[in-house]
């Protein structure tokens, strides 16, 4: 046999050495060098989790892979890895890996997790109240769709997701599929063309607000009413041999004699390596004697070449035009891999391939080609989908911000040259300017239809002069047709106006980055203070709370609004107002921690200052006085006034002017409190509650000056020895000329 064996071969060489080569089979095998690495181990991931793993691996060059849970050689006590399988472990979690290759070589991969126990990871008994409080209060912040969410993900890190249906990823969290190694996106509704027919595993990790992370794999595979597959019935031919990687033809058959193209006739089991840029015919005949010796042909066509295009969603569709003798090429999995990503079971005309928003597949993948119902071999299919998004856009001011500016020029810029699109609102415009509360109100404008953008600024006006806002919203967009995540830029042109916000991020650039407009405010009072003092008439919104050490000095005109915002003093910090017309709005101003030379809050000379819907509030350690005024005019309008000493306290000293109150609270406490006293005054209060804590004290004391009081509350917690006299204490030369309506209670 062997000598017939090395005549044929002798033959076969002469003859088509321009078609086909053979070698004897049995003689040996060459396997390619492939080896699994630790990025095919698609899960788990090193890290912590919230959710129990699963073990999925790309076997996409089949070798035996084994693995262990207990740290023990997996060949020698483990499991045997066939598909992807869900890993129940808690805590610290250590898998062994094992690839073992034809060619008798083997790697070792080893990873480390952690999986946190929680209440959705025990079971329904051991679930305490404490624990399934404490999980409760985990994901407080979560919606209800968040919270189903993970639900989910940690009862089956494995979902199935079926082409043309919908995968919700819950705005809580943002999500990868890249193991990290890009930025997560904001989570949204993911889909996939149901005219999809790759099957694929696909690791996801999300993450929510507190930094939690969960891994998870998604089973992509085919709709169910995908009608491009073709009856695998009708491609089923029984032949005796097998065609492998193409070139590689293996006769099988037995009682046969074969012939390829015009070579000799044999029945010898062999490999026969063949050229497939052009066509053979195989025949093959029974060796036993039947009438007429009927014979059989089948034609083994050239390969084919696979045509590419792109669809309309983003997704790409790989076709054969070509026909052999009236027959298609058919498309469908191949039978060398166990890859992450295949073609589904079946045969295909078209494959379409697409994939999630956030996902990117750059390797292609592997399918087989089938002909007349016989396998011809695997062919790499360039499937090149790119589905992440670019960068956003960075919108920015084209100059420094200009105090009394009534116009801005906007540029808009592409980080990774991508087209840009934008879009922006019609103008909102207050008399006052723009405070705290208009935060919810700009979160809810729309900005409109988008727009390409044509690299040149954005000129935005002010209107009538008054405080204009205008939102721009702009996204990039890439050749493929990925958008990015919106950016998103609030302008407010102000010729009044200046920002206070001490939690807004200082530049290196002071001057550009702490320039008191609404993009880049204050972060000092002191640096307030010092752009008011140079106007006229100036606004200040202050955002947040305010810390200072400092003895502010404002003698402008100005209106300070603060919306849930406070100005806290410390140490020898106060506020002076001299010369000026103040007006204060929805603002806490307080002095804490000061020191015993530190006797007030506010101090007020020579000025017209008004108070709405604020709280002032002061701690002293010996005498303290709020508010001191002197030859000033002061409204008090739903306000509250509170001070604590240890000696003596005054909520207002007033000398000279007139002092009008409107639904106020006034409180004062210490050994010897008041909470208002007047010297050559004027004094008009109504609808406001006194109250006093102290030893010895009086509601308002009056030196020299006139009083209207209606409708109000006086209250006061006195120690049982003192003496008072009464409410309201007033020298001879003093007068209450109105008395209605007040109500009195603790006064001895």
């Amino acid at each position: 046999m062997n000598i017939l064996i090395g005549k044929l071969a002798g033959i076969l060489k002469k003859r088509v050495a321009a078609s086909c080569l053979f070698c004897a089979m049995g003689i040996f095998f060459a396997f390619p060098v492939f080896s699994l690495t630790q990025e095919d181990i698609l899960s788990p991931l090193q890290g912590e989790w919230e959710n129990v793993q699963a073990l999925v691996i790309d076997n996409h060059e089949p070798c035996g892979i084994y693995y262990s849970l207990t740290g023990s050689d997996p060949l020698v006590s483990g499991f045997a890895y066939d598909r992807p399988v869900v890993i129940e472990e808690t805590g610290n979690v250590k898998i062994r890996i094992t690839a073992v290759y034809p060619d008798s070589r083997r790697d070792d991969f080893t990873v480390e997790y952690t999986v946190k126990n929680s209440a959705t990871d025990l079971a329904e008994g051991d679930v305490s109240a404490e624990i399934a409080q404490e999980s409760a209060n985990e994901n407080s912040h979560l919606s209800e769709q968040g919270r189903a969410f993970i639900d989910s993900i940690c009862q089956n890190p494995l979902r199935n997701y079926i082409s043309g249906d919908t995968f919700p990823i819950p705005k809580d969290f943002k999500y990868s599929f890249f193991n990290g190694d890009k930025p997560a996106i904001p989570g949204t509704e993911l889909f996939i063309d149901k005219r999809n027919l790759l099957e694929r595993y696909m690791p996801c990790t999300i993450e929510d607000s507190k930094g939690r992370k969960w891994h998870f794999v998604i089973h992509v595979v085919p709709s169910l009413d995908n009608k491009e597959s073709i009856t695998s019935e009708k491609l089923q031919q029984d032949l005796p041999f097998t065609l492998v990687d193409w070139e590689n033809f293996y006769y099988t058959g037995t009682g046969l004699i074969y012939q390829i193209d015009d070579l000799y006739w044999s029945g010898v089991h062999q490999k026969i390596v063949l050229d497939r840029s052009i066509p053979h015919t195989v025949s093959f005949q029974s060796i036993s004697f039947e009438k007429g010796n009927p014979i059989t042909t089948y034609t083994i066509p050239p390969m084919p070449k696979l045509k590419k295009e792109s669809t309309d969603g983003g997704g790409e569709v790989f076709s054969i035009d070509e026909e052999w003798n009236g027959v298609p090429f058919l498309i469908g999995p191949s039978r060398a891999s166990l890859s992450a990503t295949n073609v589904s079971k079946g045969f295909y005309k078209k494959i379409y391939a697409d994939t999630f928003f956030g996902d990117e597949i750059k390797d292609g993948f592997t399918a087989g080609i089938y002909y007349g119902g016989i396998y011809q071999g695997p062919v790499k299919v360039e499937c090149t989908l790119d589905k992440f998004p670019p960068k956003p856009p960075v919108i920015h001011s084209a100059g420094k911000y200009k105090r009394g500016s009534s116009s801005s020029s906007i540029v808009i810029e592409a980080p990774e040259g991508d087209a840009i699109f934008y879009s922006v609102s019609e103008p909102l415009v207050s008399e006052e300017g723009f405070s705290g509360a208009s935060e919810k109100a700009f979160a809810s404008i729309n900005t409109g239809d988008f727009t390409a953008y044509n690299g040149k600024p954005l000129e935005l006006n002010s209107v009538n002069e008054s405080a204009t806002f205008y939102k721009i919203q702009a996204y990039c967009q890439d050749k493929k047709g990925n958008k990015s995540a919106l950016a998103e830029y609030r302008l407010i042109l102000d010729e009044c106006s200046f920002y206070l916000n001490a939690s807004a991020p200082s530049g290196e650039n002071v001057e550009l980055y702490e320039e008191g407009s609404y993009e880049h405010p204050f972060t000092s009072l002191e640096q307030a203070a010092e752009a008011i003092n140079s106007c006229e008439y100036a606004i200040l919104h202050v955002q947040g709370d305010v810390p200072c050490s400092s003895q502010i000095q404002i003698n402008r005109d100005c209106l300070i609004i603060g919306f849930e915002s406070s100005i806290e003093f410390t140490g020898q910090g106060s506020l002076s107002i001299t010369g000026s017309k103040a007006s204060f709005k929805d603002l806490n101003i307080s002095k804490r921690q000061s020191s015993k030379e530190s006797k007030n809050l506010l101090q007020i000379k020579n000025s017209n200052v008004e108070f709405e819907g604020c709280e002032l509030s002061g701690v002293f350690p010996g005498d303290g006085i709020l508010v001191d005024s002197v030859d000033s005019n002061l409204v008090f309008t739903a306000t509250g006034l509170t001070v604590n000493a240890q000696k003596y306290s005054s909520c207002l000293s007033s000398s000279g002017g007139k002092i009008v109150c409107r639904n106020i609270r006034s409180t004062s406490s210490s050994l010897d409190s008041v909470n208002f006293n007047v010297v050559k005054g004027d004094v008009d209060v109504s609808t406001s509650d006194f109250s006093i804590i102290a030893n010895l004290g009086c509601a308002i004391e009056l030196v020299k000056s006139k009083a209207s009081l209606e409708e109000n509350n006086f209250y006061a917690k006195l120690s049982a020895k003192s003496k008072t006299h009464g409410a309201v204490w007033n020298e001879a030369d003093s007068f209450v000329l109105v008395n209605k309506g007040n109500n009195f209670e603790g006064w001895q």
